[in-house]
């Protein structure tokens, strides 16, 4: 399978937290910015504890279960002349899961794994992150460029909200920092492993080859970013370092 990644080197740790209260002061930010003003955007904010566990979530964006407008961020950097925008991946929805804290889900046995996989417990095969690469299906399908079947709107997105091809986003990066070492308090390993990322990304990207499906009664489709949204540009997490072994053994993993 062949991957076409953007690689990303981690510049957001100067940068400050946005949100739509301060947005008038990107004005003053260079162009050159506005690949990374959406940098911050994490998915844990997108769906609250109030939704069902998949696969019977229900997908809002606008507003979100916590309150927040995907909808009116976006429209607001571009009314400020952002129109390049990456939205960064950084953390997980919290519906995945029903035991872990959700402020503990970045650690190694809190990776975005479900629904759990027969003989792989620590999420080294992509259909291990099969919720995961559901979810950035559809942020793809409302913000990217291509339109989705009415159906499936119907059938995983909130009445009112179900819209597509809103041409808002070029770019997503798929996780942040997923070589960290020490990103949680007690472990000294990678956030991800290597073996691990290739899975999660796999899935992400385009469902592995578009071989895992959502399917639901009469609702079927491939899960990842590339089957929403062929046009999406898709971006490896930015590392925290220039971790050349990682990206060797990432690499390996992929091929």
């Amino acid at each position: 399978m062949e991957f076409k990644f953007y690689f990303v080197y981690c510049a957001g740790r100067w940068l400050y937290f946005l949100t739509l209260s301060n947005l008038q002061r990107m004005k003053i930010l260079p162009k050159i910015l506005s690949f990374f003003l959406s940098f911050f955007l994490s998915e844990q904010g997108d769906l609250g504890d109030d939704n069902l566990p998949y696969p019977d979530n229900i997908y809002q964006f606008s507003p979100s279960y916590r309150g927040n407008d995907f909808d009116e961020y976006y429209s607001t950097l571009i009314g400020n002349g952002h129109t390049t925008i990456l939205p960064s991946f950084t953390r997980t929805v919290p519906y995945l899961y029903d035991d872990l804290d959700t402020n503990t889900v970045d650690c190694t046995m809190g990776l975005p794994i479900y629904p759990p996989v027969e003989n792989d417990p620590n999420g080294e095969t992509p259909e291990s992150y099969l919720a995961h690469a559901d979810y950035m299906f559809h942020y793809a399908a409302r913000y990217g460029n291509s339109l989705l079947d009415p159906a499936i709107l119907e059938a995983r997105v909130a009445e009112g909200q179900r819209l597509s091809k809103l041409q808002r986003v070029q770019f997503m990066e798929d996780r942040n920092e997923p070589d960290l070492e020490n990103f949680c308090e007690g472990t000294d390993t990678h956030t991800f492993s290597p073996k691990q990322y290739a899975a999660f990304s796999s899935a992400n990207y385009d469902g592995h080859g578009s071989n895992m499906m959502y399917e639901k009664g009469a609702i079927k489709y491939p899960v990842g970013i590339k089957n929403a949204d062929p046009s999406m540009q898709v971006v490896l997490g930015g590392l925290s370092d220039f971790d050349y072994t990682y990206l060797g053994e990432l690499r390996t993993e992929w091929e």
